[in-house]
C-alpha cells in the first residue's frame, strides 16, 4: 500500500488560474485580450493607425495617429462598443474614448 500523496492532481487550467490570481497577473491578461480584440474587430488598417488601447474604470481609451480616421470611427463608436462588449464581457465596457 502506497502512502497518500500530499498533492492532489489539478488541471493545467486550474493551476494557471491560481498563478494568475496569486501573482496579480489578471490586469495584464485583460489588457492583452483587449488589444487582440481591438485588432480583430477593427482590422489591419485601423490597427496600423492605433498607437494605444487602454482599459480603465470600465472605459476604453484608444489613441489614434490619424484625425480623419478618429472622426470616421466616432460615427460608428456604438457598434465598436457593442462588438467589444460581446468579446470581452468581463471588462464591463461602458464607453470608448477616442484620443
Amino acid at each position: 500500500m502506497t502512502p497518500p500523496s500530499k498533492f492532489e492532481p489539478h488541471s493545467l487550467k486550474e493551476v494557471l488560474a491560481e498563478i494568475k490570481e496569486q501573482k496579480n497577473l489578471a490586469p495584464g491578461f485583460k489588457q492583452q485580450k483587449l488589444e487582440d480584440a481591438w485588432k480583430e474587430i477593427t482590422g489591419p488598417i485601423v490597427s496600423q493607425y492605433t498607437t494605444e488601447v487602454r482599459w480603465r474604470s470600465n472605459q476604453i481609451y484608444v489613441r489614434l495617429s490619424s484625425a480623419p480616421l478618429r472622426n470616421e470611427l466616432s460615427a460608428g463608436i456604438d457598434q465598436l462598443q457593442k462588438n467589444l462588449q460581446e468579446q470581452l464581457p468581463e471588462l464591463g465596457i461602458k464607453k470608448i474614448v477616442l484620443l
